[in-house]
């Protein structure tokens, strides 16, 4: 989010404005709806902005459930351009990069989608923080894991089973350091075994699918 000021350096660089006046100003932009915590002010065209993008969100996913797929990918097409008015590093980038991606997918674009999947991943991995268990980055987490599984996906599916098994236990392991993740860990463990079991690897297929909770033992 754009950062307009903050207490402890517009202390530093203007010392003479006073404390009271500050006192004033802390006081109006805690009246200011907008405000977005520790001393950072969210502009009412930023706000805009971001409920135009969850809007196109919300459709693209309605159109997608309908497989309406033209339309889905039009309306991700446009979330996407919207999320560009954000900082690069803003996690509406990767969320839009993946959806879309997954819209590719639903149309067996797959090559498409692994580009737009691939430009996701750095975003995720830049905003995923490992040992830190609040919902926001857990769910940056899994979604990390989620394009992960996807990109192993169409790896298997091309016939590339090492990437896709790199994939896979990069998205586990992940997922181990995520609380809550118990029913998507279940799922690509599942993904991951069924592309063993093709590969004639039984044995570790039937661990992955002997997955209680955790499967640690196997991804450590």
């Amino acid at each position: 989010m754009n950062r307009l000021f903050t207490r402890s350096n517009a202390t530093k660089s203007h010392a003479p404005f006073g404390r009271a006046a500050w006192l004033i100003v802390l006081a109006v932009c805690l009246m200011i709806p907008s405000l977005s915590g520790c001393g950072q002010v969210t502009p009412l065209n930023y706000v805009d902005e971001t409920e135009a993008w969850e809007k196109l969100r919300r459709e693209g996913y309605i159109a997608l459930t309908a497989k309406n797929y033209s339309q889905a990918e039009k309306l991700y097409g446009d979330a996407l351009v919207q999320s560009k008015k954000f900082v690069d590093s803003d996690l509406r980038r990767a969320t839009s990069l993946s959806e879309l991606a997954d819209v590719l997918v639903a149309e067996k674009r797959f090559g498409q989608a692994e580009r737009l999947y691939s430009q996701s991943l750095p975003l995720y991995e830049h905003l995923f923080q490992p040992g830190h268990f609040d919902y926001e980055n857990g769910l940056c987490g899994e979604n990390l894991s989620r394009v992960l599984s996807s990109l192993a996906n169409i790896y298997r599916q091309d016939g590339r089973y090492l990437q896709a098994e790199s994939a896979y236990a990069r998205a586990l392991a992940i997922l181990k350091g995520v609380e809550g993740s118990v029913k998507e860990r279940r799922r690509v463990a599942s993904e991951y075994a069924s592309m063993l079991r093709s590969l004639n690897r039984s044995a570790q297929a039937a661990e992955l699918e002997h997955f209680h909770d955790p499967i640690d033992d196997l991804i450590d």
